[in-house]
């Protein structure tokens, strides 16, 4: 972490902009893998209470909520992309 703070103040003399997207990307990775681990956790979990079938039905319930709440996701994500669009498309 020391070594990582360091290169960003040293590019950020330089570059803002890419020290900026380099510690964007790091926050990203560390969002994802927290997203992993809890998921690896929770697939654990139903693995050990129910075995192999409680694992897939948790899995056949995350399909029917994302089948279900993709439409909605989808046109709330056109319409926060038109309303930020300062030409009005």
């Amino acid at each position: 972490m020391e070594a990582l703070a360091a290169d960003l103040r040293r590019i950020a003399r330089r570059d803002n902009q890419r020290a900026a997207q380099m510690m964007a990307d790091y926050l990203s990775l560390m969002e994802e893998t927290r997203d992993t681990g809890l998921h690896a956790m929770r697939v654990l979990t139903e693995c050990l209470r129910g075995g192999p079938k409680a694992v897939e039905r948790m899995y056949e319930e995350e399909a029917r909520n994302l089948s279900r709440d993709l439409p909605g996701d989808l046109a709330e994500m056109r319409v926060s992309n038109r309303s930020s669009d300062p030409r009005g498309r």
